[in-house]
C-alpha cells in the first residue's frame, strides 16, 4: 500500500522568486521616474525657466515701480517645500485684474511671457475727456469713467456737474453713460465749431435723462437725453443759424430742445 502511494505521489518543484531589483519592469519604472522627475525639476526649478526680467512700458503717470511688484507677487509659487518663480506658473490674469483694480487711471494692460524668462506689461492710460463734479471734481475719459481727481486749473472745455452737488463720485466707475458722453461731445462740437460758443458747464440730472448746457455767452440750452438727442443737436444748429442772430444771442435767456421739433426760446 505504501509503495502504491509513493508511486502515484506528485512531486512539486518550488521555484525561488527573483529579487525585485533583478526585474526588467522594476528598472523600467525607475528609469521612467528618473526621466519624469528630471523633466519636472528642469521645467519648474531650472534657472532657464525662472523669471529674470519684468518690463513695463506705455505708462506715463502711473509709475513702473508701482506696477512691477503686483506682477512679481503673482509669479511666486511654492511647490512642496521649494519656492519658484517659474515662467509657466506666473498668474498673469490675476496680475492684470489687480493692476486695473488698483489704478483706475489705467484703461488697458496686456501682460505676456516668453520662454527666456521675461515678462512684459504694455500699459494704456486713460486720457481726460473732461471733468465730472459732485462733491469733488474728477477727470473722466471718453467712456464716462472717473479715474483721477481733477486739478484746480481744469482739464479742458468740458465740465459736467451733477445737479446734486454733494453726490460722491467713485473712482473707476462709469459715472456718465456712454451715450451721454457722446451727446455732450456733440453739443460741445456744434457750439464751438459752428458758432465759436464755449459750453461753460453742463448740468446733468441724477437719472441722466436731462442735461442743461450753460454757455460762455450766458444763455442755457436744455436737452432731454432719453429722446433723439441727435435731432435736438441738429435743431440747435439750425436755430442758431437761421432764427437767432449773434446780436439776439446777447439777450438770450434759454433754448429748450426737450420737446422734439417744438423748440422754445426766451429772451431776457
Amino acid at each position: 500500500m505504501d509503495k502504491y502511494r509513493l508511486k502515484h505521489k506528485k512531486v512539486f518543484n518550488v521555484k525561488k522568486k527573483k529579487p525585485i531589483y533583478r526585474s526588467k519592469i522594476f528598472w523600467l519604472l525607475i528609469l521612467c521616474l528618473a526621466f519624469f522627475g528630471s523633466a519636472f525639476y528642469f521645467l519648474l526649478f531650472s534657472p532657464y525657466f525662472q523669471i529674470k526680467v519684468i518690463n513695463v512700458s506705455g505708462n506715463i503717470s502711473v509709475k513702473s515701480a508701482d506696477i512691477m511688484p503686483i506682477i512679481e507677487n503673482n509669479t511666486k509659487k511654492k511647490i512642496v517645500f521649494f519656492e519658484t518663480k517659474n515662467i509657466f506658473l506666473a498668474n498673469l490674469k490675476e496680475a492684470k485684474l489687480q493692476i486695473l483694480e488698483r489704478f483706475p487711471k489705467i484703461e488697458k494692460v496686456a501682460i505676456a511671457r516668453n520662454f527666456t524668462g521675461q515678462i512684459t506689461a504694455e500699459i494704456k492710460e486713460r486720457a481726460a475727456f473732461g471733468e465730472v463734479c459732485g462733491e469733488v471734481c474728477f477727470n473722466f475719459d471718453k467712456e464716462g469713467i472717473a479715474f483721477e481727481q481733477a486739478q484746480d486749473n481744469g482739464t479742458g472745455e468740458i465740465k459736467v456737474n451733477f445737479e446734486v452737488r454733494d453726490y460722491k463720485i467713485t473712482l473707476g466707475k462709469q459715472e456718465i453713460l456712454l451715450e451721454n458722453v457722446a451727446a455732450i461731445a456733440g453739443i460741445s462740437g456744434i457750439l464751438t465749431d459752428n458758432f465759436n460758443i464755449l459750453p461753460k458747464v453742463f448740468i446733468l440730472s441724477m437719472d441722466q435723462k436731462k442735461l442743461a448746457a450753460k454757455t460762455s455767452e450766458g444763455w442755457i440750452a436744455y436737452f432731454a437725453l432719453d429722446q433723439n438727442i441727435n435731432s435736438a443737436i441738429s435743431n440747435l444748429d439750425i436755430l442758431l443759424k437761421e432764427k437767432i442772430s449773434i446780436k439776439d444771442r446777447a439777450n438770450l435767456d434759454y433754448i429748450d430742445l426737450r420737446y422734439g421739433n417744438r423748440i422754445f426760446y426766451k429772451k431776457k
